[in-house]
């Protein structure tokens, strides 16, 4: 009873938050990101968008620019991001998952926050600048276990690059 009552809620959200936007289209993005690493973000997703208020949700994809044979190249993390304010700039909240491609497929939340601004008419679609910050882990995996050297360096890695600052650009193609 508990499930059915929920995937009706959702196709009920799923129809009427659609119905109810002012704008709604596919958005596409890029950035750039990165603390000690840098990294290059691919985002593509739906965005409903009113007034003051905004939703997206969506794919990313982030790629470590600078690879380690131990790390993971790419990134997928699915995503949502709740958007806040007028037209000229809108504050953002959002987050999601990090999916590792290592063996054991592991998972790492993420929360990003930042400033979308901009609104430039670009060919039938709207384009943003994006400036926001990033609090996702990065893991880094030693060398050797028994290294305490690299164990250490792992642990202030993970810590220094814990925060990113992201700049990008996002475009909107309202249907």
């Amino acid at each position: 009873m508990k499930k059915r009552l929920l995937i009706s809620l959702l196709t009920a959200i799923f129809f009427v938050l659609p119905a109810s936007a002012l704008d709604h289209g596919p958005v596409f993005g890029t950035s750039l990101s990165g603390s000690i690493k840098p990294f290059a973000n691919e985002f593509v997703g739906y965005k409903l968008q009113w007034d003051n208020f905004a939703l997206d949700m969506g794919l990313k994809v982030e790629e470590n620019l600078i690879c380690n044979p131990q790390e993971p190249i790419v990134y997928l993390a699915p995503t949502m991001n709740l958007y806040f304010g007028g037209d000229s700039a809108k504050y953002y909240l959002g987050g999601g998952l990090f999916f590792l491609p290592t063996a054991e497929m592991q998972m790492l939340g993420y929360v990003r926050t930042g400033c979308e601004f901009g609104n430039w008419q670009w060919g039938p679609g709207i384009g943003n600048m994006d400036i926001g910050i990033e609090l996702s882990p990065t893991v880094f995996i030693p060398e050797s276990e028994n290294a305490l050297g690299t164990l250490v360096g792992t642990i202030i890695g993970s810590f220094i690059n814990f925060i990113k600052l992201e700049v990008g650009v996002t475009y909107m193609l309202p249907l």
